[in-house]
């Protein structure tokens, strides 16, 4: 399909279904704005969040 605007998009699919990750999204006031990349980082990202002392939201 192509693209709806001229900018950077994406799709991402998360685990635990699209309405319990928008129900998360509203829930906890999370930015409409996401950063996307390829590949598994879930590792990388928590250790760095126990370092930075910032808590973890999963989608």
């Amino acid at each position: 399909a192509p693209m709806q605007f001229s900018g950077t998009s994406g799709l991402f699919r998360a685990d635990s279904g699209a309405a319990h990750a928008l129900q998360v999204i509203m829930q906890e006031g999370l930015d409409h704005h996401f950063t996307l990349a390829y590949g598994d980082f879930a590792e990388a990202l928590a250790l760095f969040a126990e370092f930075a002392k910032v808590p973890i939201i999963r989608l």
